[in-house]
């Protein structure tokens, strides 16, 4: 039996062995994506999607909006652990607030729903790809409040607040 067939009879009783035990399954990858290194690998993963959405252009996601990001797995675990250790904890780069790391997907099955305070990837000038200078770690919220405004309508919104200060009787 050469190497191939061992590998396939492997999977096969291993795909079985998930469904003959699909509770105890779900049980440990709920515990692994509710883990500090889980939930971190989990937005490494989503942070990537548009570095495969791009080498994929054919696929049935190619018309949605790929972000390419210049980060190495190991780059940003790196970037992520110290950026705990400088920050005394999962604190927020916009506001200071705590940050946490819980999936949406409960152990029973997919209702999700979504934690505002959750550790979130967000890029500061939104024109340029993820990169280590381009990065900073705030919750889900800040990230989503801040949403796609690119730098320069955010320097114009702060001129004209600015004019009309001055403007004011």
């Amino acid at each position: 039996m050469d190497i191939q067939e061992k590998r396939r009879r492997w999977r096969k009783s291993s795909r079985e062995w998930k469904k003959r035990n699909a509770d105890q399954v779900r049980r440990k990858n709920f515990t692994y994506a509710n883990s500090e290194h889980g939930y971190l690998m989990g937005v490494w993963h989503a942070l990537n999607r548009g570095n495969r959405q791009a080498a994929n252009p054919d696929r049935k996601y190619a018309k949605k909006k790929t972000v390419r990001t210049n980060l190495t797995r190991d780059l940003f675990f790196k970037l992520a652990y110290d950026y705990k250790e400088r920050m005394g904890g999962w604190i927020s780069g916009y506001t200071g607030k705590p940050m946490t790391m819980k999936r949406a997907m409960g152990i029973s099955g997919p209702k999700r729903h979504i934690h505002y305070d959750n550790l979130s990837v967000d890029r500061l000038d939104n024109e340029k790809p993820y990169t280590y200078e381009n990065i900073i770690f705030c919750t889900w919220q800040e990230n989503n409040d801040k949403g796609a405004m690119p730098i320069k309508l955010m320097r114009r919104v702060l001129e004209i607040i600015e004019e009309r200060k001055n403007e004011a009787p």
